[in-house]
């Protein structure tokens, strides 16, 4: 079954595809559920949305475009051909749903690894959570499922583990109730969701899996990448068909996938490939891009851009000594899209 977390809101205009504009919406959640009812067992595996995927167009874009380009059909297909499985069953969950269906199970607890200031995509007022175990709001939730600039790195990773904490949360929200409430909850929370399945089908797995030893694994697909010049310098994982289907047939046997190093089998072209020369590495490790001008020209010296930031090396842009706090060997410059 294939979870969709929808980032639709009046206006959004988050799409880069032409044809689109105004109301469209991306899929920055996608989870690839497999529920055991037999082995009380349920698996979440979290698609990257850096994930490629090559459009009938020949446009290669981020996998969370497909949604809006074609709903949850076509990201059904996409997800499909990169995992290499068959989806059974999908739903679809907005912003508004999310917030209704904690606020309806009265709160959840999470542990917040963070502090986390975002801007309520629903009401644009800021949200402060501060770090540690707690119980989230609806609105608190949504923030935190959301949240990602926080994170220094890694940052959609940190933010799909984020969610799936949350869901796991909700569910045993569900379960550890009373058993002769759990059928209202689950007819109440079946109202926020789209999807194919019958409000039968909720209640059948809700008792199924009620007063007994969940087991859960949860992990993450694979998610190594970098800067992609053949996509328009978009950042996108590695194709890795070797390390889904690794990944797969680990969840397939019922097996916990959370060990597997995924990202061992990643195709790196050799234009994005920079483990031969370690001189191209700064002596905190990031990825060199070569000599460039700083974007007022200024200057020129080593650059290596990380999230948004370049850094220069200090051997060969000496006069920017002082002019800006230092990291190790390099200084941090203005942002720069050229590298």
């Amino acid at each position: 079954m294939l979870v969709l977390g929808s980032d639709s809101r009046e206006g959004s205009g988050t799409s880069n595809y032409a044809p689109n504009t105004g109301d469209n919406e991306r899929s920055d959640v996608m989870i690839l559920l497999r529920v055991d009812a037999s082995q009380k067992q349920i698996t979440m595996v979290s698609i990257p949305r850096d994930t490629p995927y090559t459009f009938e167009d020949g446009k290669v874009d981020k996998i969370n475009e497909t949604y809006n380009r074609g709903g949850a059909a076509e990201t059904i297909e996409a997800v499909e051909k990169v995992t290499g499985v068959d989806i059974a069953h999908f739903a679809e969950v907005r912003f508004s749903d999310l917030e209704g269906m904690v606020d309806a199970l009265g709160g959840v607890t999470v542990n917040v690894d963070t502090p986390l200031s975002y801007k309520d995509a629903l009401t644009g007022e800021w949200v402060e959570i501060p770090e540690g175990e707690q119980v989230l709001t609806g609105q608190q939730a949504q923030i935190f499922a959301r949240a990602r600039h926080e994170y220094e790195s890694d940052q959609d990773m940190h933010r799909q583990q984020n969610v799936r904490q949350l869901a796991t949360a909700m569910l045993h929200s569900v379960l550890e109730k009373p058993f002769f409430k759990i059928p209202f909850t689950v007819l109440n929370l079946a109202e926020y969701i789209g999807t194919d399945l019958r409000a039968g089908d909720f209640l059948y797995l809700a008792r199924a899996f009620a007063g007994s030893d969940l087991t859960l694994y949860s992990c993450t697909g694979p998610n190594a990448g970098d800067i992609n010049p053949d996509a328009d310098d978009m950042w996108l994982c590695y194709e890795n068909p070797e390390g889904w289907a690794e990944l797969m047939k680990a969840v397939d046997n019922g097996e916990d996938p959370s060990g597997i190093d995924v990202n061992a089998s990643a195709n790196i072209p050799a234009s994005q490939d920079k483990s031969e020369d370690e001189s191209q590495y700064s002596s905190e490790g990031n990825p060199l891009e070569g000599y460039a001008y700083s974007e007022d020209s200024s200057y020129y010296g080593y650059a290596s851009s990380v999230d948004g930031i370049t850094y220069y090396d200090q051997a060969t842009s000496s006069e920017y000594l002082g002019e800006y706090p230092s990291y190790d060997e390099g200084y941090a410059g203005e942002t720069s899209t050229s590298g």
